[in-house]
């Protein structure tokens, strides 16, 4: 199978870490819908469903129970390993519900997702997923571009004044979900 993700979406990943680098985001900055963060994550689902040939194409409610109703398949009529397939489908559905939270553009009962709450809640596991899946998945390449990216991204992180004081279990947006 090809990835039919393509390498250069990670050029994304690489702008966010200058981003910190040059302390253009802080930590406690509301991640935005435009946001690069945000375009990175609707740009790799996109390209995500396409390579796995499901037709989703939004980050909805009837997107999100399509998309479990696709790990429910693999689970059952897949005669190999899919976990790496369906940890990235179970990340989109978390991202549903942070893109539905900012779609609502913070109102009262939510719990405002600051660039600290989407690294440690967030990001840092997608990355990792995706490297995962793309050493199963797709060409040497692209799980080669994945984990630079990773690498740059975490290096931007540990060399800045970001390091998060928010441990994952104390997560305001993790509680509330």
């Amino acid at each position: 199978m090809t990835s039919g993700v393509s390498a250069s979406l990670f050029d994304f990943i690489d702008e966010l870490a200058d981003g910190i680098r040059q302390e253009v985001l802080d930590r406690e900055d509301l991640v935005e819908q435009d946001s690069t963060a945000m375009t990175f994550c609707e740009s790799f689902f996109d390209q995500f469903f396409g390579a796995i040939g499901v037709k989703i194409t939004g980050f909805g409610r009837p997107e999100k129970e399509l998309a479990g109703t696709h790990v429910e398949i693999l689970r059952l009529d897949s005669g190999r390993d899919t976990s790496h397939v369906r940890l990235l489908i179970a990340l989109y559905e978390g991202f549903c519900d942070m893109y539905d939270d900012l779609q609502s553009d913070y109102g009262a009962e939510v719990v405002a997702l600051t660039y600290e709450i989407f690294h440690t809640d967030y990001l840092t596991e997608l990355l990792e997923a995706a490297q995962s899946w793309a050493e199963v998945e797709g060409p040497e390449s692209l799980a080669d571009r994945i984990r630079n990216a990773r690498a740059e991204y975490h290096d931007a992180i540990e060399n800045s004044a970001w390091m998060t004081r928010t441990r994952k279990s104390e997560s305001a947006w993790w509680r509330r979900t």
